[in-house]
Order: structure tokens, then C-alpha cells, then sequence
């Protein structure tokens, strides 16, 4: 779905509820609010979902071109058996990627006959998405940054012994799960907040 549906889905949404409620400029002014939180959660999130799918296309374009030279010129590019390996886990991770953003984009769906109702169902799917994705990604990472340091090492031919690259791998994985949460705090964490404060200012004014 483009952005243009999203917003035309939200102004429909937005224009039952001023509809419902034209005496009352408060609750007006509420729920515009959280159809600007709405709307911008919507546009950054498509936004997203673009640039990683283009992302993943290169990346399989890359994979495929890869496993090519592997397939026709075998002279040239031996030990295929060593190189699968690190194609099916970045395949794997990228795949993973790309249905989370997919899922992502899901949340916004825009199916909602209220704007209260289109909150309280963006806050849950939000947060069970946040949940389900960030574990997934606590078992993946590790295994996607030890092909990567491993591919490193074969390819340096540096001495680095095997639990040094496990503990190599693991502060990597930390790394980018907290880099990632620290993301998510300062952007849809805190869009999150406000559509809470919009539902409890709403809920007020019934």
C-alpha cells in the first residue's frame, strides 16, 4: 500500500470523527493530533519499507550473481561449499528483514471506523510486532555476525581463535540491539506516547 492510501484512509477516519463530534472544537483538536501522529508514523514507516526492500532486491541480485560464478566458472571460484554457508544466512537474515518491515507496514492498515479504535489497534500491533521481531533478532544476530566474522577471518587469514570470535560476535549483536532500541525509543516509542496521552484525552471527553 502507498502512502496516498494511508492518508486518504486516515483523512476518512479523521472526518467521521470531526463529523461526530462538530459542537466540540476540543475533541476536534484531539483527534487531528493523533492523526498527525498517525499519518507521520505511517509516511516513516512506508518510507522504511521501501528502502529495505529495494536493499534486499540488491542483495539477492548480489547472492545470485555471486553464486553464478561459482556455477559457471568453478575454476575460477572453487570451494563453494564454504561460501554456501555465508549466502544462505545472509539470505536467511535478509528474508527475516524483509518480512519484519513488511509486517511493520501491516500495522497501519487502516481498517479502523474510530480514531480511538485506530489507536488502541496501532499501540497493540505495534507492540506485539516490537516484541516478536526483537526476539527473533536476539537469536539471529549472533548466528548472521559469526558468518561474517568468520568470512572476515578466512579472509585475512588472521589467527583469531574460535571463542574470540563467538565473543566477537555476540558484543556485535548487543551492539546493534541496543543501537536499534535506542532507535525505536526516540521515534516510534515516543509517537506511541502521545497517541497514548490522544486515547486518554478522547477517552476524557466521552
Amino acid at each position: 500500500m502507498e502512502i496516498d492510501e494511508f492518508r486518504n484512509i486516515w483523512k476518512e477516519v479523521m472526518e467521521r470523527e470531526v463529523l461526530a463530534s462538530k459542537t466540540d472544537q476540543t475533541k476536534i483538536a484531539h483527534t487531528m493530533k493523533a492523526n498527525d501522529t498517525l499519518t507521520l508514523m505511517t509516511e516513516k514507516t512506508i518510507r522504511r519499507w521501501k528502502f529495505t526492500r529495494n536493499a534486499i532486491i540488491l542483495l539477492f541480485i548480489s547472492i545470485g550473481t555471486g553464486l553464478c560464478g561459482f556455477i559457471f566458472y568453478p575454476e575460477k571460484f572453487q570451494n563453494i561449499e564454504k561460501a554456501l554457508p555465508v549466502y544462505l544466512t545472509i539470505a536467511l537474515y535478509g528474508l527475516l528483514t524483509l518480512w519484519a518491515y513488511y509486517e511493520k507496514v501491516k500495522i497501519f492498515d487502516g481498517d479502523a471506523l474510530s480514531i480511538k479504535s485506530a489507536i488502541t489497534r496501532t499501540i497493540g500491533r505495534f507492540r506485539r510486532w516490537y516484541v516478536l521481531t526483537t526476539l527473533i533478532f536476539i537469536m539471529i544476530y549472533p548466528v548472521i555476525f559469526m558468518v561474517v566474522v568468520s568470512m572476515i577471518v578466512q579472509l585475512t587469514k588472521r589467527d583469531i581463535p574460535f571463542r574470540f570470535q563467538i565473543a566477537i560476535s555476540i558484543v556485535l549483536a548487543v551492539v546493534t540491539l541496543i543501537r536499534t532500541h535506542f532507535y525505536y525509543k526516540r521515534t516510534y516509542f515516543r509517537w506511541i506516547k502521545a497517541l497514548q496521552e490522544n486515547l486518554k484525552e478522547l477517552g476524557e471527553l466521552d
